[in-house]
């Protein structure tokens, strides 16, 4: 043990004892097992040295548009697990980060959902008119402090108590936003006004108070098709509506 810390390492071992019995006729076999443990060696110091703390050098950052929220592109240079670099460049739109709550009451198995319009579900090919949970962008809030204030704008519910159970980036390939995703029990005198959001924001939403076998039956036709409410169902029917 002593000697391979302060002399040579075993390939280094290795490596002489096979030069001193391969002669000139092993000079093609020598080189070859030098190239072997050379790029063994090499491939190992890439990994362990840059993989895990550099894996991308941003080389440009180009504004495109902050008319509502920032939509930038970026130029950056991705390691890739051989150790290679690949140019690449990517468009993202950072709209800040959000929260959900799905609001839900254990005893009369029932879900306070809203309908709301949706320009982009709209250009899809969708009527625009999405069944959510109701949900906010953080505007420098904390995640528990804003969805408090947007459960009672949007529904007209006070929540009592809510409970983060997990946060999920939801478009990752172009959408910088990671939603935090909450659970709040409601009863219902927890009802202080109609909801409906804020209409300089130009928020016209309608509160739904569905059963939640029949809010899984909408998931399961479709006519639920929004990605963080349907999670919170799921969650919810696998924790709690068992």
């Amino acid at each position: 043990m002593l000697a391979n810390a302060v002399g040579h390492s075993p390939p280094q071992r290795l490596t002489r004892r096979v030069r001193q019995q391969a002669g000139s006729d092993g000079v093609i076999a020598l080189n070859q097992w030098d190239h072997h443990r050379q790029s063994i060696s090499k491939n190992a110091f890439i990994k362990d040295r840059y993989m895990p703390s550099t894996p991308i050098r941003i080389t440009d950052e180009q504004l495109l548009s902050d008319n509502w929220y920032v939509l930038k592109k970026y130029s950056f240079e991705l390691q890739r697990r051989d150790g290679s670099w690949q140019s690449q460049t990517r468009e993202v739109y950072d709209r800040g980060n959000g929260a959900t709550i799905l609001l839900y009451n254990l005893e009369r198995r029932t879900v306070v959902l809203t309908r709301q319009f949706r320009m982009p579900a709209f250009v899809n090919g969708h009527s625009g008119y999405l069944i959510e949970a109701a949900a906010g962008l953080l505007d420098n809030a904390s995640p528990e402090e804003r969805i408090r204030l947007e459960a009672e704008e949007e529904t007209g519910y006070v929540v009592r108590s809510v409970k983060k159970i997990f946060d999920a980036f939801m478009s990752p390939g172009s959408v910088t936003e990671r939603i935090h995703f909450f659970i709040g029990e409601y009863q219902p005198g927890d009802r202080v006004s109609e909801g409906g959001g804020l209409e300089e924001e130009g928020e016209d939403i309608e509160v739904l108070e569905l059963d939640f076998e029949q809010a899984i039956a909408m998931v399961e036709s479709g006519e639920i098709n929004d990605g963080k409410t349907i999670m919170l169902l799921q969650y919810l029917e696998l924790r709690l509506m068992k």
